[in-house]
């Protein structure tokens, strides 16, 4: 999640199997049951590339909505 946490909350399976030293199969998995859990959201890219949000890691500096 560091890797994420670097690129204001945005992941791809690659950066993730890359980082991590895994392959990129249980890279996706794992990336698919954070977003099952509600933990991340799976976006698209313009370019058509799949890549992972995860919300508690973006833009921190956000006004708080009450």
């Amino acid at each position: 999640m560091k890797w994420a946490k670097e690129n204001k909350g945005i992941l791809t399976a690659s950066e993730l199997a890359l980082s991590a030293s895994i392959p990129i199969e249980e890279a996706r998995s794992n990336l698919d049951a954070m977003v099952n859990k509600g933990f991340a959201e799976l976006r698209v890219r313009q370019s058509g590339a799949l890549v992972y949000a995860i919300p508690d890691l973006m833009n921190s500096d956000e006004p708080l909505v009450d």
